[in-house]
């Protein structure tokens, strides 16, 4: 859809909490008294919607896919300590459409990846020590370690199991 993804419940409580979420944080967008929760415009257009739709019908082939390339990963960096998944539960329908690790040394890991001409994306640092929210940095312990050390490689459907095969090979010789 253009817009990260659409979400389904059967939770009539959680589906009013997102549904104010997505208008501004506010229950009723025609009459708003009050704001109810933090929100944006999460709204799509009819477009979009129609995008959506057409998107459903290769759900299944896209899940197969990204659960594959993550069962790769595993397997194939199971022997690199210096590298670790951070788990997704596949029995419980999880769907690792990013394929998440940490590393102590990530900056090597970067670097030498992107030598290999394969991009890698760092986590994003921990939102606490952006100065507009700064705040006691001993609060947030593991999102400071997952800022730090988190890395996503390259993942999704639309990635091809010979290159996942290839980022596998070269991770192999970063940590020799």
């Amino acid at each position: 859809t253009g817009q990260g993804g659409f979400v389904v419940t059967r939770d009539e409580e959680l589906s009013n909490k997102l549904r104010a979420i997505r208008t501004h944080g506010v229950e009723n967008v025609t009459n708003p008294k009050i704001w109810v929760r933090p929100g944006f415009n999460f709204r799509i257009t009819d477009i979009q919607a129609s995008i959506g739709l057409a998107q459903i019908s290769k759900i299944t082939k896209r899940i197969e896919k990204v659960r594959r390339i993550y069962s790769m990963y595993l397997d194939g960096l199971a022997s690199i300590s210096e590298i670790k998944a951070i788990p997704v539960s596949l029995e419980t329908g999880e769907v690792p459409i990013y394929n998440e690790f940490m590393c102590d040394d990530r900056e090597r890991l970067i670097q030498k990846l992107e030598s290999a001409r394969i991009g890698v994306r760092p986590f994003l640092p921990n939102l606490s020590l952006a100065d507009y929210l700064k705040g006691d940095d001993d609060q947030f312990p593991n999102s400071i370690r997952y800022g730090l050390h988190g890395v996503t490689l390259p993942s999704g459907p639309g990635q091809s199991i010979e290159s996942v095969k290839y980022v596998i090979d070269q991770l192999k010789t970063v940590f020799d």
